[in-house]
């Protein structure tokens, strides 16, 4: 069965290779890809302090030609106000928003009813 992206209650384009596994910091890649931005991943694993490390409150970056650059803070659905918090409170945040980079963050959930992905796509001011 082909996966569909319903984004805020409107079916998105449908994009090959997703699959049930995939973490939301994989599946906002992708949808990012699709809608023809380059994307860099920024979160990686510290093997030393045992944690995730993000930059400035973001995995991954994403920018298109014309477009500014975006900072995405990917989690489940249920966690958007508390990666709100996160973005929100790190120091160097009213510096990059002043530059003009734009934070989105991504939360995700499966619709149990009909198995498609649902994103709630939140700009953060």
């Amino acid at each position: 069965m082909k996966e569909k992206w319903i984004i805020e209650g409107i079916s998105a384009r449908i994009v090959k290779g997703i699959s049930m596994k995939d973490s939301p910091t994989a599946l906002s890649k992708k949808l990012l890809e699709a809608e023809g931005n380059i994307v860099a991943r920024v979160e990686h694993w510290n093997a030393f302090a045992k944690c995730r490390q993000d930059l400035w409150g973001a995995d991954l970056i994403a920018c298109k030609q014309g477009g500014p650059l975006l900072f995405i803070q990917c989690t489940t659905l249920s966690n958007i106000s508390t990666r709100r918090k996160k973005v929100v409170r790190q120091a160097e945040f009213p510096i990059l928003v002043s530059a003009g980079i734009k934070y989105e963050i991504h939360g995700w959930a499966k619709d149990k009813s009909t198995k498609d992905w649902v994103l709630r796509r939140i700009l953060v001011p």
